[in-house]
Parts: structure tokens; sequence; C-alpha cells
């Protein structure tokens, strides 16, 4: 997971846990919390749907009763991106 993915994540009201996870990026002075692939499916809690190869070189994490997902490369990612969309701020 990059800086920005996490700092938006941070920004959206994602747990911030403490060290070790915890961790400056070059050229970033603001430390973000990384978490886990388990970590990010419990926070989406029972609106996690699945997860699942989209394309070749593409995840989606998704929630079907909703229609909410997120895609991206890594499965870390994409269930991020799925949290981001869950808690978005309308």
């Amino acid at each position: 997971m990059d800086y920005v993915l996490a700092k938006e994540m941070k920004d959206a009201g994602f747990p911030q846990h403490s060290m070790p996870k915890r961790t400056k990026f070059a050229n970033h002075d603001e430390p973000v919390y990384l978490p886990t692939l388990e970590e990010l499916i419990e926070t989406c809690g029972t609106q996690f749907g699945l997860l699942e190869r989209y394309k070749p070189t593409s995840w989606r994490a998704f929630n079907p009763s909703e229609n909410i997902y997120g895609i991206a490369g890594t499965p870390e990612e994409a269930v991020a991106r799925l949290w981001l969309a869950l808690n978005k701020k309308v």
C-alpha cells in the first residue's frame, strides 16, 4: 500500500493503531498505519462480501448486497478501496 492510499484512509477515519505497522514514508513526515489484509477485512465487518481476482493484474473486494466495490492491483489495496467506498462521507 502506498502513502497516498494509507493517508486517504487515515483522513477518512481508519483506526490508526500503534507501532510497528505505523510508518513514515520517504518524503512524508506524517506517519500512517499500514493495516494487514486481515485487519482491513475485519474493519469492513459484515459489509465485506468477497475478494476475487478481477483481471490478470487486478483484485476486487466486493459488497454484493449494496453493489459497492474496490478494485486495485493488490488484495490489500482492493479491500482498502472497498473500506473507503463503504465509509464515504456524503
